[in-house]
């Protein structure tokens, strides 16, 4: 394709690729303009999700190299926001979010335990990377709520 000129990966025709679905994910990203739906890979995964609430939460956080807060180490990750969004059993959408200031450590797990509804999945883009290594952290400074 380089000696037909071809330098972009929106120029490229999917005819002629040899590659694997996350490559054809990332050339019809790029001739959509960054954005690509796998629709039937989508479908077929959602419908593996059968109870509801389904809970839908992303998390953001600081890191630390000096410790501000005690029973802190250095690099420590200190939660200091949640969006929960909930589809529940009639389809309504809720929304609740948690914005903490200072060591709110306690209180960010407090919220999440006052807001995650008690039954049905949790969805978190990339959970296994950053909301799940979240939580165990939590759970060993504050065991407690482990």
């Amino acid at each position: 394709m380089y000696d037909e000129g071809i330098r972009c990966l929106k120029d490229v025709d999917v005819e002629q690729i040899e590659g694997n679905r996350v490559q054809y994910a990332q050339i019809m990203a790029s001739k959509n303009g960054g954005l690509f739906i796998d629709k039937p890979a989508l479908k077929q995964w959602l419908s593996q999700i059968d109870s509801k609430p389904i809970s839908f939460i992303d998390f953001e956080w600081d890191r630390y190299l000096i410790p501000p807060y005690k029973n802190m180490r250095p690099m420590d990750v200190l939660c200091f926001e949640f969006a929960l969004y909930y589809l529940d059993e009639n389809g309504n959408l809720e929304h609740r979010t948690f914005v903490g200031t200072g060591d709110c450590r306690k209180e960010f797990i407090e919220g999440l335990i006052e807001y995650l509804p008690k039954d049905g999945p949790i969805l978190a883009y990339n959970a296994d990377g950053a909301e799940k290594m979240r939580l165990d952290e939590l759970g060993v400074m504050f065991p407690e709520f482990k």
